[in-house]
């Protein structure tokens, strides 16, 4: 009679770990298959195998393969695969299967993974933060310059005006301002020159941090970001009164 392959020998062999896989994680096993399996077993023990036998045979391997993905065969071999295994933080060798020596391997590789790529992100995701806020300090900052600087000329040519017809004699004290709206100006002016003061300060002040973030060293922002030089104001002493 003939009798099975190697081929066929060596599937018989697996069929049996297979089969019980899958009735440990298979939930309303198909009974065709475990008795599809039991019957060539039985041919293939008692030499009577047919091609007939082998047909059925492999059907059943096939839809019980099907059913375990992704599990395979060499999963189960794995697992019953018996190793000794060492903990990370040292202690006593244990014997465990090697499915679980690797499972464990890989959790630990994946938490220092972990472990490294969140402050990693951290540190990307503060950077992009202060990237933005330096591009939108900037780009107020270029706004408030263009307007103090036209104010800065607008009020120094009414300055002018004023000295013209208010003039002042050499060791005179001036008088305090009697223009309202002259002063009204003025201070509108101040106001932005503090704004505009602040921002610089605001930029000085990222800057700084992304200086720290990439160079590792703390930024003296009194040396590195003086204060911007002083603009000459009209020839008159402070407003007073």
């Amino acid at each position: 009679m003939p009798k099975p392959t190697g081929a066929e020998l060596g599937a018989l062999t697996e069929s049996g770990p297979l089969l019980r896989f899958a009735a440990e994680r298979v939930k309303d096993l198909d009974p065709n298959l475990s008795l599809a399996i039991a019957e060539a077993n039985e041919s293939a023990n008692n030499d009577t195998w047919t091609p007939q036998a082998s047909q059925s045979f492999w059907q059943a391997f096939n839809k019980l393969c099907a059913l375990i993905r992704p599990s395979t065969m060499e999963c189960l071999a794995a697992r019953a695969q018996i190793v000794k295994a060492t903990s990370l933080f040292g202690g006593k060798e244990k014997t465990t299967s090697l499915a679980e020596r690797s499972s464990a391997t890989y959790r630990w590789a994946l938490l220092v993974a972990i472990l490294i790529a969140i402050p990693l992100q951290l540190y990307v995701w503060s950077g992009n933060i202060e990237l933005k806020n330096m591009a939108d300090i900037l780009s107020t900052l270029l706004a408030e310059d263009a307007n103090f600087t036209q104010q800065y000329h607008q009020l120094e040519g009414a300055f002018a005006k004023y000295g013209e017809a208010h003039p002042v004699m050499p060791g005179q004290t001036p008088p305090p301002l009697s223009d309202p709206e002259l002063v009204d100006r003025f201070s509108q002016f101040l106001t932005l020159s503090r704004a505009l003061d602040m921002d610089v300060q605001r930029l000085a002040y990222v800057t700084g941090i992304l200086q720290l973030m990439t160079h590792h060293t703390p930024v003296k922002l009194a040396e590195t970001y003086p204060h911007r030089p002083t603009r000459r104001w009209p020839s008159r002493e402070p407003i007073r009164g």
